[in-house]
């Protein structure tokens, strides 16, 4: 994405005027615009990125955090929002809420200046600050999902973790991130499979026995697959994000995905296992009562009880 920064625009930038007056570029910040044709072309996730980043060019002051920082650093999220999250650095004071932009949030929260990286030309928290407050200021949930991109992609310890953890005291929150910590483990391939697990390992159903990730299974003819979750040690969870579907991300047609998938499934089955599967719309809390996902499990696991059919191979 090309960001342009209208502070530095001389006389002679006609051209760039003439961009922003056709609407050719839009300003994402006061200060900051971009090309409208590549933010078109840009999914809604990353459109968010793109604006964090924008709001991120144009402070003096402050650095992205939380989830505006996770995106920054590429980290996988489950969150939709779109609001850009600011914290100003070494200041525990935020700008008058009246002031801020629509979208835009500064968190009270001290950062130091040690917890903030240059991601050039832009500031955001480092790594683990960054999914500490995701975990603080967004919960559990999407703390474990960020916690675990972060373990899986970019070599994150979880006692490096804990350190910085300690460093951040009493602060709001803290419990929360501190729970996270203890559920991530950086297995997951995928955010709808933390949020999958962390749903499971926080749901008070006692048939729920063990909870495990990515086990591998050898087929009769040999071939090795590995199971998203597998509860109790039979019951399998696919989980199915809709980029599997786009036509793009595994380059290959819709129909031969799911011709592949379900040619997995049954061979999965023909080994004992009952599979069920799930995507977003399956892991979203409706408000009143559990989530499809956590339903559909509890429906099985009442129908078979805890050790299930009996027949895995």
């Amino acid at each position: 994405m090309r960001y342009v920064d209208l502070r530095r625009l001389s006389r002679r930038d006609t051209h760039v005027r003439e961009q922003l007056r056709t609407g050719r570029l839009v300003r994402l910040a006061p200060e900051i615009a971009v090309p409208v044709a590549e933010l078109h072309n840009q999914k809604p996730w990353e459109r968010a990125t793109t604006r964090a980043i924008a709001f991120a060019k144009a402070a003096d002051r402050a650095a992205l955090c939380s989830l505006s920082a996770a995106r920054a650093h590429g980290l996988s999220v489950s969150s939709s929002s779109s609001v850009v999250e600011l914290s100003y650095v070494n200041h525990l004071q935020a700008p008058p809420r009246k002031t801020w932009p629509e979208n835009v949030r500064y968190r009270r929260s001290l950062v130091l200046p040690e917890e903030v990286v240059d991601l050039g030309g832009y500031r955001a928290t480092t790594i683990p600050r960054t999914v500490l407050d995701v975990a603080r200021y967004h919960g559990v949930e999407e703390g474990v999902v960020v916690m675990d991109s972060a373990i899986r992609d970019h070599g994150l310890r979880l006692e490096e973790l804990a350190q910085h953890l300690d460093n951040l005291g009493r602060a709001r929150g803290i419990t929360q991130s501190r729970t996270a910590i203890g559920l991530a483990t950086g297995l997951a391939e995928s955010p709808l499979e933390s949020l999958a697990r962390v749903k499971l390992l926080q749901w008070d159903n006692p048939l729920v026995r063990t909870v495990q990730e990515q086990v591998e299974v050898v087929l009769p003819d040999g071939t090795r697959v590995r199971l998203d979750l597998l509860i109790n040690r039979w019951l399998v969870g696919e989980l199915d994000g809709e980029f599997k579907y786009d036509g793009e991300t595994f380059g290959k047609p819709v129909d031969t995905v799911l011709r592949q998938e379900r040619l997995r499934e049954n061979a999965i089955q023909r080994q004992g296992y009952i599979v069920a599967r799930f995507g977003w719309l399956d892991l979203q809390s409706n408000g009143a009562g559990p989530c499809n996902f956590l339903k559909t499990v509890g429906e099985l696991l009442d129908r078979y009880g805890p050790d299930g059919p009996g027949v895995v191979a």
